[in-house]
């Protein structure tokens, strides 16, 4: 072998060397970037997963139903699958997010802390009602590589934690006495009425701090409805009573409830009620969809796609959130007789006036109600870490 064979056989392997560290650096560049995103998807996963727990944990507080460990495994399970990650574990925390053993005293990691599935709820002498407040998941993601798999590794995977808790919003409202709850619901997007009265819905979703007139299209489930908190009853009468007077009703977030009334109720005694608040904030619960059946769910699927939408009276709307409205002063609610002028643009005779200042579900939550009473009716899901 001669001299320039040997410069010829050492450059190949020069090459191979070079090659097998160009494909790693492509490995790096690409499979990279792809585990990155995959990152940020486990970790929407555990964030989603977190917030389902916490939600059957708000069932706790002013008298809800008392959450069980089943309730929760099953919530945070079907919430890891729906989201496309793998459920691994999750675990118990107090309204600080810190994980609880089973007798409510503070764990000093995963391996003592109370597990989702093992039976029980833990104790928790911090948290409202006494039980844990909050729910830590953990989840994975394994995924297939694009490069890297040529230099040995076909998969990769990416772990993600997140904590939410359940509580009383701290700070909700101005009102001195607190935001009532209101038994009247409108659309988490615009709205207008078209000629014949009839909700015209948009894609465009309420903001904060934006002047709104919110129209009533008559006998249309597409936008303002009136909650019967009591069916079957109801009517003008109860309306107009539980505004003026609410008694602290309790709700679950996402749920269907059931709308009575829709559209335009015009009457000068629910017109007074409303305007009770005029220049203060109510909460009022939004909705995404309406079905004419109770859904067997509370999920927007859960309504049968036959069922879906539909026209007139007694509907069940469901809520995804709730949102914080200032009513304007000195007057927020237009809904007797013909209110054109004021309601200009919106396409109706009767509408609410104000701006909304907050939306649930997020926020800061915690674990006694504002005041020190049991009688709020404002709750929030917040994620801690």
């Amino acid at each position: 072998m001669n001299h320039r064979d040997t410069l010829r056989g050492q450059v190949l392997v020069m090459a191979a060397v070079a090659m097998v560290g160009l494909i790693g650096m492509v490995a790096l560049i690409i499979d990279g970037g792809h585990a990155w995103a995959q990152q940020r998807d486990s970790q929407n996963g555990s964030d989603a997963t977190s917030e389902a727990g916490a939600l059957v944990l708000v069932g706790s507080l002013s008298g809800g139903t008392v959450p069980n460990d089943g309730d929760v495994l099953t919530q945070v399970t079907a919430s890891a699958a729906a989201n496309g990650v793998q459920f691994e574990a999750a675990y118990y925390t107090d309204i600080a997010g810190t994980m609880l053993r089973s007798d409510g005293s503070a764990a000093s990691g995963e391996s003592d802390a109370a597990r989702v599935g093992d039976g029980v709820v833990p104790p928790c002498s911090s948290c409202a009602a006494n039980r844990a407040a909050g729910v830590r998941a953990v989840t994975s993601k394994s995924f297939a590589t694009f490069f890297a798999q040529i230099i040995g590794f076909p998969t990769m995977r990416t772990q993600t934690t997140a904590t939410a808790v359940a509580g009383y919003v701290t700070n909700p409202c101005t009102n001195v006495e607190g935001c009532p709850l209101v038994p009247v619901t409108v659309p988490v997007t615009v709205v207008t009425c078209d000629g014949q009265n009839k909700a015209n819905p948009s894609s465009t979703r309420y903001i904060k701090y934006v002047h709104y007139v919110i129209p009533l299209c008559q006998q249309s489930p597409g936008n303002v409805g009136w909650i019967d908190w009591e069916p079957p009853s109801g009517g003008t009468s109860e309306l107009a009573a539980e505004i003026a007077n609410p008694k602290g009703r309790y709700v679950t977030i996402p749920e269907w409830y059931a709308v009575a009334e829709t559209g335009n109720v015009n009457a000068a005694q629910v017109e007074d009620a409303l305007n009770l608040y005029a220049g203060e904030t109510i909460l009022i619960p939004m909705f995404d969809s309406t079905c004419n059946v109770d859904p067997p769910g509370p999920t927007v699927l859960a309504c049968p796609p036959a069922n879906v939408g539909g026209n007139g009276q007694n509907q069940w709307y469901h809520f995804p959130q709730i949102g914080a409205f200032r009513l304007d002063t000195p007057r927020g609610a237009w809904i007797n007789g013909n209110n054109s002028a004021v309601c200009a643009g919106s396409g109706s005779t009767s509408c609410l006036t104000g701006i909304f200042v907050d939306f649930t579900m997020e926020g800061e939550v915690g674990s006694t109600p504002p005041g020190g009473t049991s009688t709020s009716t404002y709750y929030g899901i917040q994620l801690v870490h």
